[in-house]
């Protein structure tokens, strides 16, 4: 179960909210990269635990954030 919609994490991340989504938020990669990505435009920083994503994922949040994501393994 979701603790948080994404589309209630990508609101508070327009708002400029520094995010960190678990492994257990079981947000899907596109949803990552969508609230990555409004982050990044509001200044704001995403942490993500790597748990259920795969390395081409990851590739493809980091890419999205331009360096305002950090990876936790």
């Amino acid at each position: 179960m979701m603790a948080m919609m994404s589309s209630s994490a990508k609101e508070l991340a327009a708002m400029g909210a520094d995010i960190v989504i678990t492994a257990d938020a079981g947000y899907m990669t596109s949803s990552v990269k969508e609230i990555i990505q409004v982050a990044a435009r509001a200044g704001g920083h995403v942490t993500v635990h790597a748990g259920k994503y795969m390395t081409s994922s990851l590739k493809e949040m980091i890419r999205a954030g331009n360096g305002n994501v950090t990876i936790v393994i």
